[in-house]
């Protein structure tokens, strides 16, 4: 957010894109983004975008947060331990692959016991 600010201020002071871009770098060495994410905000900023935020983008929405999603999946395995992971995915709006995630490395199940994700 920062560096897009900076950014944006660079474009109200008139400043062109490859100094715009030196400056970026001078500041913030690795930890700049690419060139070619600088240039895309700088042309958003100099087509008088004023908003800092990402655009939304299609796809799934983001239901809820990973701790919460962590609890829903141990209340639901809790419950009924059989439970269809594909359900579960499907039921907490999420992918098959973040069920599985949880389930190994979050809740400490058997991969073994989970390799035929029912």
């Amino acid at each position: 957010m920062e560096q897009r600010a900076n950014i944006k201020f660079c474009v109200k002071l008139e400043k062109k894109f490859a100094e715009t871009y030196e400056l970026m770098k001078k500041v913030y060495d690795d930890d700049c983004m690419s060139r070619t994410q600088a240039y895309t905000w700088f042309t958003r900023f100099k087509n008088s975008r004023e908003d800092l935020n990402d655009d939304l983008r299609a796809g799934r929405p983001e239901a809820i947060n990973r701790a919460e999603l962590v609890e829903k999946v141990r209340e639901i395995i809790g419950t009924d331990a059989n439970f269809p992971k594909r359900m579960l995915a499907e039921e907490l709006n999420t992918s098959k692959n973040t069920i599985w995630r949880i389930l190994t490395q979050d809740l400490g199940q058997n991969v073994r016991v989970l390799f035929h994700m029912n």
